[in-house]
């Protein structure tokens, strides 16, 4: 990702796809006010999403996370990429994922299942870290609050 500054606007681009605009206006005092809107059809986003390999897209999202980025629609599309590719992503990938979605208070029943399943077996279990532990039950505490 590279941020490109004008007119008190910072351009977030990947190199696939344009993704947002984070408005940093002066008004907003010291909270990070975001604006975010897709510049390119959803179709487009996923065949971009086909050419980034899934642990950079967890980064990704990650990124717009921790920044505080309000990109629903975006989530959702990346979700339904993630379902079926959780297998390929290492411990710390699919334990930041699903932090990501709880984070962002965004549910996604396939995906949380899928990563259940996924974090059940046993080559997952006892590789986790304490901070992959610790993220997972996070997420799935707030998700789980919501049934």
């Amino acid at each position: 990702l590279k941020s490109v500054s004008q007119n008190q606007k910072v351009v977030v681009k990947s190199a696939m796809t344009n993704v947002a605009i984070l408005d940093h206006s002066p008004t907003t005092k010291n909270s990070l006010h975001t604006t975010v809107s897709l510049w390119r059809s959803p179709l487009s986003l996923v065949n971009a999403f086909k050419k980034i390999h899934p642990i950079n897209l967890v980064y990704m999202l990650w990124t717009f996370t921790r920044a505080g980025v309000q990109a629903t629609d975006f989530f959702n599309l990346a979700a339904e990429h993630f379902c079926g590719l959780l297998p390929s992503l290492d411990r710390c990938g699919l334990c930041t994922l699903v932090w990501c979605y709880s984070r962002q208070r965004i549910r996604h029943t396939r995906l949380f299942e899928q990563a259940a399943q996924e974090l059940q077996r046993t080559i997952r279990v006892r590789s986790l870290a304490p901070r992959n532990f610790q993220n997972t039950m996070i997420a799935y505490r707030w998700y789980g609050k919501g049934q």
